[in-house]
């Protein structure tokens, strides 16, 4: 086999690779969020995040048992405007890292 012949075909399967990862990675961020209720405790978004989308969220147990009740009525919303819809009036700020969010 040529030495020329075998480098391009690696440098394809490569290029196949990352593009594969790519496109895995960028539906991963786009989790889709469904939750309906009034008066629930944040805890129970917190948890519907987990159970959603897979992500664990991290947060000092203190902020968590600190913020208020929510009322929501959600289908299918982006994880990112989840958050920001849950946290809206609440002393809690989030980020979202390579692992998941973090309060």
């Amino acid at each position: 086999m040529n030495k020329i012949y075998l480098s391009r075909v690696m440098k394809i399967i490569i290029f196949l690779l990352v593009a594969g990862f790519t496109t895995v990675s960028a539906s991963s961020y786009s989790q889709q969020i469904t939750l309906k209720g009034k008066n629930i405790p944040f805890s129970t978004a917190i948890n519907a995040i987990r159970k959603q989308s897979g992500y664990t969220v991290f947060g000092a147990k203190k902020v968590l048992e600190s913020a208020s009740p929510i009322s929501i009525d959600v289908k299918d919303m982006p994880l990112a405007q989840f958050l920001e819809k849950i946290t809206q009036g609440q002393p809690i700020a989030y980020a979202i890292g390579g692992i998941g969010p973090a309060l």
